[in-house]
């Protein structure tokens, strides 16, 4: 069991009781079997909640966790797929959105950039999006669209 003090008082009283009553400040308990010091369990546990942010957007904004077919192949597909979705995801994220939306999660992107009104052009042999020269996102969308490519 690794105790983590951090100095900084509580800004409101909290609804749960406290599990130092005599000690000021905020502190984090972590039971581990690594024998390590606390510091450094700190580190490692305060590193892993980026990783457990990502695993509860897979399963909630991707439905990864739930069991589509009969077919353990099948949704062993899907999921690698919506894995192949969340690093896409990322990656649209950290190359072609303005910090605002940087930490946005996928309903909330869904909903600004990819839900557009927009007309899908063939000419040149390519396709085009045109989208509506009024629309407050149309700039964010297609300076996301030119860092993808």
């Amino acid at each position: 069991m690794a105790v983590i003090e951090r100095h900084r008082p509580a800004k409101e009283p909290p609804a749960q009781l406290p599990l130092f009553e005599l000690m000021e400040g905020r502190y984090e308990v972590v039971v581990t079997n690594l024998h390590l010091s606390a510091e450094n369990i700190w580190r490692l546990t305060n590193r892993g909640t980026v990783v457990e942010q990502v695993i509860e957007e897979l399963k909630n904004d991707f439905a990864a966790a739930a069991i589509r077919t009969n077919s353990f192949w099948a949704n062993d597909a899907l999921f690698l797929t919506g894995l192949i979705a969340t690093n896409l995801l990322n990656g649209i994220r950290r190359l072609g959105l303005p910090k605002a939306l940087a930490t946005a999660r996928l309903k909330r992107l869904k909903l600004l950039l990819l839900q557009l009104p927009a007309n899908v052009i063939r000419r040149s042999r390519q396709l085009w999006i045109k989208i509506k020269w009024d629309h407050p996102l149309r700039f964010v969308f297609y300076r996301a669209m030119a860092a993808l490519r």
